[in-house]
């Protein structure tokens, strides 16, 4: 007699192994939800009290930095602010000086089109290194130009980020040892039901992989269905 299964009865071996590979991994499925679910509540109570012990500490450093970062943002937005106009002045005077040689250089280069082959490509030889001559010189000014632009930004803001970097020294420290302490505890309490799960997880994949197991043996023994 066959295995019956909704009023029908079934004894095809294939039929009999999926189905019972198929409860195997439906009970698989079930107790890992229940253990990821101890886990996870577990992990999250952990987290709370993580967050709750590094606020006191986190709202201390957040103080003692906040007038002085203030200052170094003020600071960095006006040298900033110079820095752009320096180098904006310097992109259009690049522009202007540039512009003359290539009026020049197109001038030269539609009129040799008339000319001969070679009288032409003569006349664009002596306009190319024209142009290139002063756009090396050209470049050698902006490079300088931006140079001197970094100089004054960075001096700008040397002093209120010295002030800054003094201010939060002392309780960046005080702030890392507290969160450091506090990462350790949490890690440590978080360990216990991580290894509840593991230890879980390890025994259903174990009562899962046995359960198909046994169902792919019993397939073949009964009509050699493999």
């Amino acid at each position: 007699m066959g295995v019956v299964i909704k009023g029908q009865e079934m004894d095809d071996p294939k039929a009999i192994r999926d189905k019972a590979i198929d409860e195997a991994l439906a009970v698989y499925d079930k107790a890992m939800d229940v253990a990821k679910s101890v886990y996870n509540k577990a992990r999250d109570a952990y987290w709370d009290v993580y967050e709750e012990t590094i606020a006191g500490p986190k709202a201390v450093y957040a103080k003692a930095i906040a007038e002085p970062k203030a200052v170094l943002e003020k600071a960095e937005a006006e040298a900033k602010s110079v820095y752009d106009k320096a180098m904006g002045d310097a992109n259009a005077a690049y522009d202007k000086a540039i512009d003359e040689p290539k009026a020049v250089y197109n001038r030269g280069r539609d009129s040799a089109f008339w000319n001969a082959e070679y009288e032409g490509r003569s006349g664009w030889n002596t306009l190319d290194k024209a142009i290139s001559e002063a756009k090396t010189v050209l470049d050698k000014a902006k490079a300088e130009a931006e140079r001197s632009a970094i100089y004054v930004y960075e001096k700008a803001i040397a002093e209120p980020r010295a002030v800054f970097e003094k201010a939060m020294a002392e309780p960046r420290v005080v702030y890392d040892k507290a969160k450091s302490e506090a990462e350790a505890v949490r890690d440590k309490a978080i360990a216990e039901p991580r290894a509840v799960l593991d230890k879980a997880e390890a025994e259903a994949k174990a009562v899962r992989d046995k359960a198909i197991a046994e169902a792919e043996a019993k397939a073949v023994r009964d009509k050699g269905y493999s």
